[in-house]
């Protein structure tokens, strides 16, 4: 039996593999959004949101992880509700929508400050694009990116350089 808080992902996983497996989780979404009480719904409209974007369908994807983020959100794994804020992400930046991928990158970071230096590393992009004069924060952005990046501070110094130019 599924409990909230119980990797059912990585449970399926054993059985099947890549979309195969989004689907799989998909009609195991709509099992739980129909049969079981607030905390199972929570958990579906999570893998709900991230089958559809693991599907490419970014904008239904969206929608759905939305609701998940947007109400109390139970999560079906630890990391999963930073892991569903950078899934927003992904879709919101498949669609150019920059300002909500900026706004869903400042809430996986704000939870998970230490979890993905990419996250990061696009927060200093799109400040850079979006407002180019906000350059404490853009250091600030890049020098959490490199921290978490290590193994690619030298390709992201020169980023470093050149905004510092800029300021």
């Amino acid at each position: 039996t599924a409990t909230p808080g119980r990797d059912l992902k990585g449970t399926l996983t054993l059985t099947t593999n890549g979309s195969q497996l989004s689907r799989l989780l998909m009609f195991v979404s709509r099992q739980f959004r129909a049969a079981w009480d607030e905390s199972y719904r929570s958990i579906a409209k999570f893998y709900t949101g991230w089958c559809l974007y693991q599907l490419k369908q970014y904008g239904p994807g969206m929608v759905w992880l939305n609701r998940y983020t947007r109400s109390e959100p139970v999560e079906p794994h630890p990391g999963a509700l930073p892991a569903a804020w950078r899934a927003f992400a992904a879709c919101a930046r498949a669609l150019n929508q920059v300002q909500d991928e900026q706004a869903a990158l400042l809430a996986a970071v704000r939870i998970d400050p230490d979890g993905d230096g990419n996250d990061w590393l696009r927060l200093f992009e799109i400040l850079r694009e979006l407002q180019p004069d906000s350059y404490e924060r853009a250091e600030d952005y890049l020098t959490h990116a490199m921290r978490l990046l290590p193994e690619r501070v030298e390709q992201l110094k020169p980023l470093g350089v050149e905004h510092g130019d800029r300021g």
